[in-house]
């Protein structure tokens, strides 16, 4: 027999690993959820509670069906497709956009990201990770006036470094002159 006297040792990297990924999550500000594919159980930390305006002891029981029932019902079929296609091993990841039912009932946008972590035997997903982030802006809520004209923006937003507010920026990272931004509750 051997003695196996870096017990301890392993012990301790595991828990500075612990540690270190609990940091990066808690330094992200990221919500985070598992779900048992198989049994529909789930797991969610309080970030992620908080994101949709809630403590997690308000979801208790939690499972599948918290999150189902808080996405809403036009983003189901496409965020079904995008699941069922990284099952199939077509993408590495799911990766999506979509809203969210706010405790107060509004609508907030955010970003699921997630990928399969175990299979069953005869190749079926088993164990999911997810991560969730709400948009810096809520989508829904704010329009930007340029030169008369109103539109929600897309990927060209930035952030003015005298006040912190969004606003548009040309593909070069400049600011769009003419802009009024224009708060809208949604």
């Amino acid at each position: 027999m051997r003695e196996i006297s870096s017990h301890p040792q392993t012990e301790t990297t595991l828990w500075e690993q612990y540690e270190r990924l609990r940091s990066i999550i808690d330094g992200t500000n990221i919500g985070t959820w598992e779900w048992n594919v198989q049994t529909g159980e789930s797991t969610f930390n309080e970030r992620w509670a908080e994101i949709i305006g809630y403590r997690l002891e308000e979801l208790a029981p939690v499972d599948i069906n918290t999150w189902l029932n808080r996405v809403h019902p036009d983003d189901l079929a496409e965020s079904g497709a995008r699941l069922e296609s990284h099952f199939r091993g077509e993408v590495p990841f799911y990766d999506y956009q979509c809203r969210m039912r706010y405790k107060s009932g509004r609508w907030v946008w955010v970003h699921d990201r997630g990928r399969v972590v175990s299979w069953t035997a005869d190749g079926k997903p088993s164990e999911r990770c997810f991560s969730q982030v709400k948009f810096l802006i809520r989508r829904s809520g704010f329009l930007w006036r340029i030169r008369g004209r109103a539109f929600l923006p897309r990927s060209s937003i930035g952030f003015s470094r005298s006040s912190l507010r969004p606003m548009p920026v040309t593909a070069g990272g400049k600011a769009v002159p003419g802009w009024d931004w224009l708060s809208a509750r949604s």
